[in-house]
């Protein structure tokens, strides 16, 4: 794609939906909207110890790389939405990122955009990548989530580490089916080449967690 590598560049909402998930650290309690809470809603299997246990490898370990999936929405009104969705999470946005503008032939801030996402798809902007450090889920922080704009998806890289708890872990599955919903396909995969340690591990794990909450 002749993008910087992400090691690289990494260096450099809650918006209105039926289902809304409240986490504890050994089940989840679904609130199907006007209709209270469950604590134990109906085929509720993926517990945030479980998603842990089950996904943790693709997360607790910093070995210096930056896995990744990708959101593919080839669809530039869903793509749109998906970005302005992801982008409501965070209060600072994406701070003094800078992005290659087509048009003017210039490095210019992503700020400097209502919505990033619709100018590179309609490429009068290049892909980009930058760095979400304040998302919030359930208004609580998960650790930096690097964004790379395409045309047709959005990828969501993280550095490995310990900051990767239970609770963030089972945070940023929640944030990825908020984002994923939105595209017609439904389709996350896996990045390449520098996808989840574990891909197949990883990829098996979010089914169980989408499905058990659509």
């Amino acid at each position: 794609r002749g993008a910087t590598p992400r090691a690289a560049a990494f260096a450099t909402l809650t918006p209105p939906h039926a289902t809304t998930l409240i986490l504890t650290h050994h089940t989840c309690l679904v609130e199907i909207q006007g209709s209270g809470f469950l604590s134990e809603p109906p085929n509720i299997g993926m517990t945030a110890d479980a998603l842990y246990a089950a996904v943790s490898e693709n997360f607790i370990e910093n070995d210096g790389s930056l896995p990744g999936v990708e959101i593919i929405c080839p669809d530039v009104e869903s793509l749109s939405l998906l970005y302005r969705t992801l982008r409501d999470h965070s209060a600072a946005g994406e701070g003094d990122a800078e992005c290659w503008s087509v048009e003017d032939e210039c490095q210019r801030l992503v700020r400097d955009y209502s919505n990033i996402a619709a100018e590179v798809a309609s490429g009068r902007v290049n892909a980009c990548h930058f760095v979400f450090d304040d998302l919030r889920v359930e208004e609580e922080l998960i650790p930096g989530i690097g964004v790379f704009v395409w045309r047709d998806r959005i990828g969501l890289d993280w550095r490995m580490g310990p900051a990767w708890t239970v609770d963030e872990i089972f945070r940023f599955f929640v944030l990825l089916n908020r984002l994923v919903v939105l595209c017609v396909d439904n389709r996350l995969v896996s990045e390449e080449p520098e996808g989840p340690p574990d891909p197949a591990g990883f990829m098996n794990s979010w089914k169980a967690f989408s499905d058990q909450i659509r």
